[in-house]
């Protein structure tokens, strides 16, 4: 009989779960749906600082000042936001974090450098940058839980290779479940560099939109002297 069962059973499969994800980690996937929000919410404060600028602007108020305020006000929501965030899961939902500090942390550099992004495209091409970045989300979304080896070879390097979620997540799924910060070093990288990047983008729009500015009275008073 017991041989019956070797032969039945030659290898023995033991299962251990090495990194589990905790309570209320929705199977593994919170760094996905952290990505998610924090995307949202950064593109609706992009959008609600950017009329704010508008307003300011014609008010009389100097282009790259309004800009570099933006940036200060959008990164000091964008902290608060992800805060609030990282609370209202752990204490409304119940969801357990190894280390909410560590995980705060990333989430607001992940919404920084999105934050950045999104305002330097609005500074730059208007409101047309909108459905630019819904269309960002919508083929990014979906790939921020699976595999790369699952993905066809096209998606990967089209999409998944270089979309900024991509790198959000891996390092929220980083730092939630292997090992804190020192794990995501690689993924925090990338994303200072795109954070750095769009903020000078976001301070060079000002100056821009100044010289269009400067020239508009010089040629008025042109015209009013001829």
């Amino acid at each position: 009989m017991e041989t019956a069962k070797a032969l039945m059973t030659p290898v023995n499969v033991q299962e251990e779960v090495v990194h589990p994800p905790g309570v209320n980690n929705a199977a593994g996937n919170a760094p996905g749906l952290f990505t998610q929000i924090i995307w949202i919410g950064s593109m609706v404060t992009g959008v609600v600082l950017l009329l704010a600028s508008q307003k300011a602007v014609a008010a009389g108020s100097r282009r790259w000042t309004v800009s570099a305020l933006q940036a200060i006000a959008g990164l000091a929501i964008v902290g608060i936001a992800s805060c609030f965030t990282i609370w209202m899961a752990s204490s409304w939902y119940g969801m357990e974090l190894a280390n909410a500090g560590e995980t705060w942390l990333f989430l607001w550099l992940a919404g920084s450098a999105f934050f950045l992004l999104q305002s330097s495209l609005l500074n730059w091409i208007g409101f047309r940058a909108i459905p630019l970045l819904v269309l960002l989300m919508f083929f990014s979304v979906p790939l921020l839980n699976m595999a790369p080896e699952f993905l066809s070879q096209t998606t990967r390097d089209w999409i998944y290779s270089w979309t900024p979620l991509r790198f959000a997540a891996g390092g929220l799924r980083e730092v939630m479940y292997f090992g804190g910060l020192d794990a995501a070093h690689s993924n925090a990288l990338i994303l200072w560099v795109v954070a750095g990047g769009f903020l000078v983008l976001l301070l060079s729009s000002g100056f821009k939109a100044n010289r269009a500015t400067d020239a508009a009275p010089t040629s008025v008073t042109g015209d009013t002297i001829k």
